[in-house]
C-alpha cells in the first residue's frame, strides 16, 4: 500500500508546476522523506470528530513518526484558555493527542477563538513553562528546518486575526484591539525579504483564498498578504479557519494555498476557479519534502488518502 502512495506521489509530480532561530528538526524517514502533520480548529475536548481524527494521527504516527506537528488556530473552543492550568490543556490537548503531545513539538498559530470572550491568547504562549513539547513562542514567530537533503525550510508563523476588520465590531475579541498590526506586517515583510532558505511555508489562522461556504476569501488578506507571499516566493500558505480539507492554486500563483481546518467540526466546501481541491471532511494534512520536492497528502478519520498533490520548488 505505501509503495502504492509514493508511486502515486511520482506521478503527479510529473504533472506539477515547478518553482524556480534554528532548531534542526528530527528527520522523519519513515515515510520517504521529512514530513509534519497540520492539523488545524481542533480543541473540543474529544467531541465531534476531535477524538476520530486525533486517533488517525496517533496511528499514523507510530508508523511515520512526523517532525512536528503545526496547527493552524481555534486550538481551543469556544473561547480559549483562561491560563495555563486551565483543564482545557488536559481536556483537548494532552488526553486526547496523548504520546504526541509528549514526544513531538507543536508549532500553534492562533485563531480567532483563541482570542474570544474570556480566552488568553497570552497562556498558549506561556503553556511552554508545563510543556515545552508546545512551541508557541509569540503572536507571530519563525523557525528554521535542515532537511536530510541539507536544503533548508523556513516556517512563518503568522497572527492573522488583528488582520481581520471584523472582530473590532464586536467586543467578544477584547485582546485583539491590543495587537500591532502594522508592526507584524513589517516583521513578516522583512523575515520573508530576508529569508535565505529553499523552502519558504508562511501559516496562518485565516485562509487567504477559501471554497468554503461559511467564510470564503479573507479580503484583508488577499490584499496585504497574498502580495507579499509571491513577492518572495513562498511555496505554500498553510491555514484553518475553514472547517474542512482544501487545495487552491489561483491562476498564474507562485503560491500554493492549503487549508487545513477539519481536525472536529466541519464546514460546508464549494469551489472556486483557484480549487484543486475540496471536501468537507474530518482530518489532516501530512506534507513531506522529500528529493526537492514538496508532497501534500490530506488523511481522513478513518485512515484514508483523500488527496495527493506534488510540487517541485
Amino acid at each position: 500500500m505505501h509503495i502504492l502512495l509514493f508511486l502515486l506521489a511520482l506521478v503527479m509530480l510529473m504533472g506539477c508546476r515547478s518553482g524556480n532561530e534554528n532548531p534542526a528538526a528530527k528527520t522523519a524517514n519513515g515515510n520517504g522523506g521529512f514530513h509534519f502533520f497540520v492539523l488545524g480548529d481542533w480543541g473540543r475536548r474529544g467531541k465531534i470528530s476531535q477524538w476520530a481524527v486525533a486517533t488517525q494521527m496517533m496511528d499514523r504516527a507510530r508508523q511515520y513518526p512526523p517532525a512536528f506537528i503545526i496547527t493552524t488556530g481555534d486550538n481551543f473552543y469556544q473561547q480559549g484558555v483562561r491560563s495555563i492550568s486551565d483543564p482545557h490543556w488536559k481536556e483537548s490537548f494532552t488526553d486526547i493527542y496523548k504520546d504526541l503531545t509528549r514526544t513531538t513539538n507543536w508549532y500553534p498559530v492562533l485563531g480567532n477563538h483563541d482570542y474570544q470572550g474570556r480566552g488568553n491568547p497570552h497562556a498558549q504562549i506561556e503553556y511552554q513553562q508545563v510543556n515545552p513539547r508546545w512551541r508557541l513562542q509569540h503572536f507571530y514567530y519563525t523557525t528554521v528546518t535542515t532537511l536530510p537533503d541539507n536544503k533548508r525550510v523556513r516556517f512563518v508563523f503568522i497572527d492573522t486575526s488583528p488582520f481581520c476588520t471584523l472582530y473590532y465590531t464586536s467586543r467578544r475579541y477584547p485582546y485583539i484591539t491590543r495587537q500591532d498590526t502594522a508592526k507584524q506586517k513589517r516583521w513578516i515583510d522583512s523575515t520573508l525579504a530576508n529569508a535565505k532558505e529553499e523552502w519558504k511555508i508562511v501559516v496562518g489562522h485565516h485562509p487567504v483564498y477559501s471554497g468554503g461556504n461559511e467564510h470564503g476569501n479573507t479580503a484583508e488578506l488577499v490584499a496585504g498578504l497574498k502580495p507579499m507571499l509571491e513577492k518572495y516566493k513562498v511555496q505554500a500558505y498553510l491555514c484553518g479557519h475553514e472547517h474542512n480539507l482544501q487545495h487552491l492554486q489561483p491562476k498564474g500563483s507562485y503560491t500554493d494555498y492549503i487549508v487545513s481546518g477539519a481536525g472536529s467540526d466541519l464546514y460546508s466546501v464549494g469551489s472556486l476557479p483557484a480549487t484543486k481541491f475540496g471536501r468537507a471532511v474530518p482530518g489532516f494534512a501530512d506534507i513531506t519534502f522529500r528529493n526537492d520536492s514538496m508532497y501534500l497528502q490530506f488523511i481522513d478519520k478513518d485512515g484514508h488518502l483523500i488527496y495527493s498533490y506534488a510540487r517541485g520548488r
